[in-house]
C-alpha cells in the first residue's frame, strides 16, 4: 500500500476522513473513549498511534497522491466515512459545521465551504462575498451547493480511501482492524506502522444528530436533475442502495 506524502522513515498516521457532517466528530469521540488517541480536524499528533479524524484532508491527501505534493504527515491506511445521503446532503444545507446556534458559526461555516472550494468547483461562487454570505443563500440554493459538495467530496475520497464504513455501524474495533492489519503487512518497512487496540465503542451521533431527513431525493432532481442522478449512483455504491432506489422512485 502506498504510504500517502511520507518521506522515509516516518511513520504513517491512520487517517478517518469522509464528507463533513458524516460523522467525523462522532467516530473521534468514540475513538478517544475507547482509548485510542484521536484527534479532530486540527492539531499535533504528539505519537504514531494518534488517528487524524478530519474531513477536510480529503483534498490534500488527494494532491500528494495525484500530484506528488508533501505533507507534514503522511496517512496509511485511509478509512472515508459513509453517512446516509439524505441525512447528509441535508445537514450540509442546514449549516456545515452543524453548530448553527454557536457564537461564530456563520465564520465557521464559511471557511468550511472556502476549503472545499478549492479542489471543488462549486456553484454560486460569485454571490457569496468569498463564502462569507453562504448561509444567507436561499434553501433551495443551500441543497445545490450541499449536493455539489457531497458528490465532489466524496468522489475525491474514493479516489484515496483504503477502507470505507457506515457512520451508522461503524464501532471502533472495525476501525482498528483495519488498521491493524494494515500495519501487519505494511510495506516496505513494517516496523515503521503501529497501531493501538483499545475498547469496542459504537459511533453516537451528537443531539439532534442522527433524525431521519425530510429531504426527498425528488427535492433534490428539481434542484439539479444531473447532480441528483450522480449521487443516486453513489448512495447505491456505498451501500444505501434500497434507500436510493425504492425512496428515489417514490418520491
Amino acid at each position: 500500500m502506498h504510504l500517502l506524502g511520507c518521506a522515509e522513515n516516518q511513520p504513517p498516521h491512520l487517517l478517518i476522513t469522509g464528507c463533513g457532517r458524516s460523522g467525523t466528530h462522532a467516530i473521534s469521540e468514540a475513538l478517544n473513549k475507547a482509548g485510542i488517541g484521536s484527534i479532530h480536524e486540527t492539531g499535533a499528533l504528539p505519537n504514531s498511534t494518534t488517528v487524524l479524524v478530519a474531513w477536510m484532508l480529503t483534498g490534500p491527501v488527494y494532491s500528494a497522491q495525484y500530484w506528488r505534493g508533501r505533507q507534514h504527515s503522511c496517512y496509511a491506511p485511509v478509512v472515508k466515512l459513509h453517512r446516509e445521503p439524505l441525512g447528509a446532503i441535508a445537514s450540509l444545507a442546514d449549516g456545515f459545521t452543524g453548530c448553527n446556534s454557536c457564537e461564530h458559526s456563520d465564520e465557521w461555516d464559511a471557511a468550511s465551504w472556502q476549503i472545499a472550494s478549492l479542489w471543488l468547483d462549486l456553484p454560486f461562487r460569485n454571490e457569496t462575498s468569498s463564502w462569507t454570505h453562504t448561509g444567507r443563500l436561499p434553501r433551495q440554493k443551500r441543497l445545490a451547493l450541499a449536493l455539489h459538495y457531497w458528490v465532489g467530496w466524496n468522489q475525491l475520497g474514493d479516489a484515496v480511501a483504503t477502507h470505507t464504513a457506515p457512520i451508522e455501524s461503524v464501532t471502533t474495533h472495525a476501525i482498528v482492524e483495519h488498521w491493524c492489519g494494515y500495519c501487519a503487512h505494511a510495506a516496505p518497512v513494517p516496523s515503521r506502522c503501529a497501531c493501538h487496540r483499545g475498547m469496542d465503542f459504537a459511533a453516537q451521533p451528537r443531539r439532534g444528530h442522527g433524525e431521519p431527513s425530510a429531504l426527498t431525493w425528488r427535492e433534490l432532481r428539481e434542484v439539479d436533475a444531473r447532480m441528483a442522478a450522480e449521487a443516486m449512483v453513489l448512495a447505491r455504491k456505498y451501500g444505501y442502495a434500497s434507500q436510493a432506489t425504492q425512496v428515489g422512485l417514490r418520491n
